[in-house]
């Protein structure tokens, strides 16, 4: 190689990463991340209504480090928040394959005195990869006097199919037929 030419060739991992995936992870990168975010709404006096605080959710990244963070924020300085907020921090976990992480939610949820409607089991349905997730999530239904929609058992059926577990299938044919659950034309 001459003098005169450039080795562009970097092997700082940092740089060499590709930006779309940095901004996926981190959209508030601009404002300086989540916390100066939150610091410049504070400090303008700007006090998010439901729907902003729900949506600034969405825009977190996907850990549950960023969620407990936002949530104790919100909590902190009183920001309503409803069962939409929670419907969408379990449906977050339940794609990131975290179950566990998701029922964890059910807890705040009481501790803020909501109550789950069928879209919270819907999402938590689509964390539901073994057949005794499946068991209990019909059982809490149950329990609350709720009924699973064709939405909640397509979701389990699409879970035990995709893992090819046949027992959880079985028996979700069984609670259908035992509950003489009747599919409509679109199921």
């Amino acid at each position: 190689m001459k003098k005169s030419e450039i080795d562009i060739s970097n092997t700082n991992e940092l740089l060499s990463k590709n930006l779309n995936n940095i901004l996926k992870e981190n959209r508030f990168l601009l404002f300086g991340g989540i916390d100066k975010f939150l610091k410049r709404m504070k400090s303008d006096d700007v006090k998010p209504d439901l729907k902003t605080t729900t949506l600034i959710l969405d825009l977190l990244p996907s850990t549950i480090e960023a969620e407990q963070y936002y949530l104790k924020y919100v909590i902190s300085n009183n920001f309503k928040i409803d069962i939409t907020f929670f419907n969408m921090l379990i449906k977050r976990r339940c794609l990131r394959k975290q179950y566990n992480a998701a029922k964890d939610v059910l807890n705040e949820i009481q501790n803020h005195h909501f109550t789950p409607n069928i879209i919270t089991f819907g999402v938590l349905a689509i964390g539901c990869i073994r057949c005794r997730d499946g068991i209990e999530l019909l059982e809490q239904m149950d329990t609350i006097g709720y009924a699973p929609n064709f939405i909640v058992l397509e979701t389990l059926f699409f879970n035990a199919c995709r893992y090819k577990n046949f027992v959880y299938i079985l028996h979700l044919m069984e609670y259908i037929l035992h509950n003489n659950v009747i599919p409509t034309k679109t199921y």
